[in-house]
């Protein structure tokens, strides 16, 4: 009879289920949830009930107990997949991205078939650039669901950035037959250009031509497209068209400073340099006349509108104070403009704590600003400092979170810049230091506005800001040259050694030239520097050499955007001809490596060139934590003889050369000359080097934070 009474409540459970009665029938399936005849029934409602009221933690629940009950029941197998996918989603809403990735991983392990699930899990780890995990996780969304364009885009943007160019192709290539959006097609041909194959950018781009033609904001994508591909004129050209066809003030402000201030990654040539600065500060001068503060005050713009970078001045070696000032004037005005309107209020510090610093940046997950001022944060804090750190990024990765451990506080911020100002002046810090003004768009538009009484820049980007807004710039003493101060907008504060406590990176064992695809019996010259940093005039060192060293092999690596690489190869093939040289015999190109694996790779070389101009930084002390000889030619400005002051503290000055004949004969010698080497490795590996573990250049931070705020 009891059996009876509760098929008859399942049945009424199972009615009120159908007609969309999910609370009625929840109450009806209650009772009978342990009956050991019908509760999995009774479940079954209820799991029912939940995924239609988005209850997914009882959906979860329920289905689990019906999952392990019938495991070979295909469709609860799919519907617990699901309800995990959703709990993910769910806690993906609520800023727990540890936790959404654990609900992701369980509803794959529930149904390895369930596409969204694969989806989701690459967009978490393509957000902590966790490229491999991500590509990956697309490839399988994609060959699940070939329909899903947007998996297809980003497998292909994930496969470019961790260097597998082909791979990023083949996921490309699928939407060739495809009708497409027009915003999805310039995202494909944006894609293809980084890639370097303007053929297939072209077809991409025309299916979208008049389309984009009528949208400027298409027009501006197509602009910055180029421009990260290295086409600065074709970036213009669009950038230009966009700011005269639209009628949005914002699109056309941005479309203005692309136009105004774009700057070639990789030059053709020297004549191309040059030209680049004659229209930089050209554009410096069209943007003061055509956006002066009273138009950008009139509540059109966000501050987001006005974040730009133009870092790739800096690599091209020459003195930027001039430049740099001429924009700090007009940006940190314009900034203050757009600001003011947009939070409706003026941005001036009120009390403050006078025992708080913050410490602002975009890049605490990237290698450089991590390692340079990661220590920093811990040292104030030892100090008796309440620090406060912001971070701008998109993810906060394993290096960044190590960065959030040493701070009193640690704010997450990747949303817009007006989000993140009232959260900054709310902690009310005495003083405001950003590591990398410059590198990062973001960062650059803060630091513009008076957010603190005392604030100051370092050299995670060395060179001055030019903003009007910053008061002191930490650099390190021994990297500047006599006339230091001339170069910076700011007062110039030096800091002893590295300006930081840097540990030694871990030894590598012995490797083996095969194991990374080394050319054997060859001397092997290795220049691991992103394509940015080698201008033109690097050209002649590496011909140089191989005049000298007709064995030498050049060790080089890919770009992250492919087109970069092709245009570089292009230009050093060009001047090796010139010479009478063959550029593919004394070139080898290697894909990027992980740190670890970049370690080993340096036990297999002989000698690494730094590039003068703007040397090198984490790189250099690499190579010096594994005994390899570098050799350097300082130049003018602090960005440029950051390897020489790393040499001289290791007692290794023989390896700094004063012309660029000497760092040629230097380079051969150290690549040919056993013996000569040997003892260069030694110096650089001699325990009583400064160069590593340095207490004094924190304590001596520690003094000039203190005078600093005292003398505000």
């Amino acid at each position: 009879m009891v059996q009876n009474s509760a098929a008859k409540s399942l049945g009424a459970a199972e009615t009120e289920l159908r007609a969309g009665r999910w609370r009625q029938a929840r109450e009806l399936a209650v009772p009978f949830l342990d009956d050991s005849e019908h509760g999995l029934r009774a479940r079954s409602v209820m799991a029912n009930a939940a995924m239609q009221t988005g209850d997914y933690t009882e959906a979860v629940n329920h289905l689990t107990v019906l999952h392990e009950a019938l495991p070979a029941n295909r469709e609860l197998r799919t519907a617990l997949s699901v309800m995990l996918n959703n709990l993910g989603s769910a806690a993906l809403q609520k800023g727990s991205v540890k936790e959404a990735e654990g609900s992701y991983r369980k509803a794959l392990e529930i149904d390895d078939r369930n596409a969204m699930a694969w989806f989701n899990l690459a967009a978490c780890a393509q957000k902590r650039n966790d490229f491999s995990t991500a590509a990956q996780a697309y490839e399988r969304c994609v060959k699940l669901d070939p329909s899903r364009s947007e998996a297809r885009f980003h497998w292909a943007v994930c496969e470019r950035v961790r260097g597998n160019a082909r791979s990023a192709s083949t996921a490309l290539s699928g939407f060739e037959d495809a009708q497409l959006p027009a915003g999805l097609a310039v995202n494909i041909g944006t894609e293809w250009t980084l890639l370097g194959d303007t053929e297939q950018a072209g077809r991409a781009w025309s299916s979208v031509t008049r389309a984009a033609e009528a949208d400027a904001g298409l027009l501006l994508r197509v602009a910055s497209a180029c421009l990260q591909a290295g086409e600065v004129g074709d970036a213009k050209s669009s950038a230009r068209r966009a700011a005269a066809s639209t009628k949005d003030a914002a699109t056309s402000l941005k479309a203005s400073l692309l136009a105004a201030l774009g700057l070639p990654a990789v030059p053709r040539d020297q004549q191309e340099v040059e030209q680049s600065r004659h229209e930089f500060a050209d554009g410096i001068a069209t943007l003061s006349a055509d956006w002066p503060p009273e138009r950008l005050a009139t509540g059109q713009f966000k501050l987001s509108d006005l974040a730009h970078s133009h870092y790739l001045l800096a690599y091209q070696g020459k003195d930027d104070t001039a430049l740099a000032k001429a924009f700090g004037r007009w940006y940190s005005a314009a900034a203050h403009a757009v600001a003011a309107a947009e939070l409706g209020s003026e941005l001036t510090p009120g009390r403050v704590n006078q025992r708080r610093i913050a410490l602002v940046s975009a890049r605490w997950n990237t290698g450089t600003i991590n390692a340079y001022f990661g220590s920093w944060v811990s040292a104030l804090g030892d100090a008796g400092w309440d620090v406060s750190v912001f971070h701008l990024g998109a993810g906060v990765d394993v290096r960044a979170a190590a960065v959030a451990s040493g701070a009193a506080k640690f704010h997450h911020l990747p949303g817009s810049l007006a989000e993140a100002v009232p959260v900054i002046q709310a902690t009310a810090p005495a003083m405001i230091i950003y590591p990398e003004i410059g590198l990062s768009p973001a960062t650059h538009a803060l630091a513009a506005l008076r957010l603190a009484p005392v604030q100051a820049a370092a050299w995670g980007h060395p060179v001055t800001t030019g903003l009007t807004s910053m008061d002191a710039y930490f650099s390190c003493a021994a990297m500047e040259p006599d006339n230091a101060a001339d170069h910076y907008n700011e007062a110039l504060v030096l800091l002893p050694g590295l300006g930081t406590r840097y540990q030694r990176p871990q030894r590598a064992g012995e490797s083996a030239r095969d194991e990374h695809g080394l050319p054997q019996g060859h001397p092997l010259y290795l220049v691991p520097h992103a394509a940015v940093k080698i201008q033109p005039q690097f050209d002649a060192l590496l011909a140089g050499i191989a005049e000298r060293d007709r064995q030498a092999r050049f060790i080089m690596f890919e770009d992250s955007v492919p087109a970069l690489t092709k245009r570089l190869q292009r230009r050093i093939g060009r001047y090796f001809d010139q010479h009478g040289l063959d550029a593919q015999k004394h070139l080898t190109w290697l894909p990027r490596l992980t740190p670890t694996k970049f370690r080993s790779l340096l036990a297999g070389t002989d000698v690494l060139l730094d590039t003068p101009g703007f040397s090198g930084g984490n790189t250099s002390l690499d190579a010096i934590g594994q005994g390899l000889p570098l050799v350097a030619l300082p130049g003018a400005n602090m960005r440029g003889r950051q390897s020489a002051a790393m040499l001289d503290m290791c007692g290794a000055g023989e390896l700094i050369a004063a012309t660029a004949g000497q760092y040629v004969e230097i380079a051969v010698r150290v690549a040919n000359d056993v013996e000569y080497a040997a003892r260069m490795r030694q110096n650089l590996l001699a325990p009583g080097s400064t160069l590593f573990d340095d207490r004094r250049p924190l304590e001596v931070l520690v003094e000039r934070v203190e005078q600093l705020i005292a003398s505000a």
